[in-house]
């Protein structure tokens, strides 16, 4: 039954249904679960359209989702039912089934980057998001600094995962065995700093590429094609972190550097605060308030750090070309 009303939620369908509801230009839009509509709908609002965007969850009256459900119904999307998704690895590995589905339909948009995790991380926009967070604007790391230097230690794990998820040969290195190599175990503190935090994850990443340059050197000239490959597609070892798996650099960077980073600032200003010349009683009613302003933490800020349009030029060349196509030439 709910399979059936899956397959008749074409175009023609939410169209008629716009009309009857007095709304003739609704569009409806398939994500993969809850956590990606605000995303979606922030994206796809910011082109002041004069479409009004209903975006759910993939439903199908069970509890299964994703974007492989999204893709089986490919055939039931249109100019007023449309999908977005994660691209995962289907952008830069487009020799499969549903990475060719997905790349040639007209109607699915997809993130280009793996996810759109990878998007809530763009290094120009952490500071502004630690001082929203804070209230704070000094104390902080260099981050686009630092994710430039995150990038280029990670890029060589990273081209041995996307060689053997393209290729099949060689040794493999799966998801697990990517997130074993690039975990670190250790938050930023006062006395443990970004760079010791590079020099551990480069110390994993080096052992790891040294053991997979051997194993597969029988493959190196493949690789190298590989790489050429990836690097018209826009991959390079400064951006990498775009195409890592997308919780993988989200979580790492939420739990290990942003998190740490915005609470050392908030205890210094406290601690700050304090100190002021005053009665104690000013100064817990002047703590107190600075802490209730500051009660979102960095985690809920970043699940909706949207301010990666302005910045990233994979967005700005890619996906909001296919947005822009979407609604002047099929929308109209």
């Amino acid at each position: 039954m709910a399979e059936g009303l899956v397959e008749n939620l074409g175009g023609a369908f939410s169209e008629n249904e716009g009309v009857l509801r007095g709304n003739p230009n609704i569009v409806k839009v398939w994500v993969e679960d809850e956590f990606d509509v605000s995303f979606w709908y922030d994206l796809l609002t910011s082109f002041g359209s004069v479409y009004e965007f209903e975006i759910t969850p993939y439903d199908n009256g069970e509890i299964q989702k994703g974007k492989s459900n999204i893709i089986s119904h490919i055939d039931s999307l249109s100019n007023r039912f449309i999908a977005c998704v994660d691209s995962d690895n289907d952008y830069l590995i487009d020799s499969t089934d549903e990475a060719r589905a997905i790349i040639s339909s007209p109607y699915i948009l997809h993130t280009y980057v793996y996810s759109i995790e990878n998007y809530l991380c763009h290094p120009k926009t952490l500071k502004e998001l630690c001082i929203k967070a804070t209230k704070v604007t000094v104390g902080y790391d260099d981050f686009e600094l630092f994710l430039t230097k995150y990038s280029q230690t990670i890029y060589p794990i990273l081209l041995w995962h996307l060689f053997w998820l393209e290729t099949s040969l060689g040794e493999p290195i799966n998801l697990d065995d990517l997130r074993e190599c690039l975990h670190v175990g250790k938050q930023i503190t006062t006395e443990y700093k970004l760079d010791d935090y590079l020099r551990d994850l480069k110390r994993n990443v080096l052992k790891k590429d040294n053991a997979l340059l051997y194993l597969n050197r029988a493959y190196s000239s493949k690789l190298i094609n590989l790489e050429r490959k990836f690097r018209n597609k826009g991959l390079t070892p400064e951006n990498c972190y775009l195409f890592l798996q997308g919780h993988l650099i989200y979580d790492n960077l939420e739990h290990d550097i942003l998190t740490p980073i915005s609470m050392r600032v908030k205890n210094q200003h406290v601690n700050y605060l304090y100190r002021l010349n005053g009665e104690f009683t000013e100064k817990e009613q002047r703590v107190q308030q600075y802490k209730n302003n500051t009660k979102n933490s960095l985690s809920v800020l970043l699940c909706c750090n949207y301010e990666y349009k302005n910045h990233c030029e994979i967005y700005k060349t890619k996906l909001k070309i296919d947005i822009e196509r979407l609604l002047s030439v099929t929308l109209s």
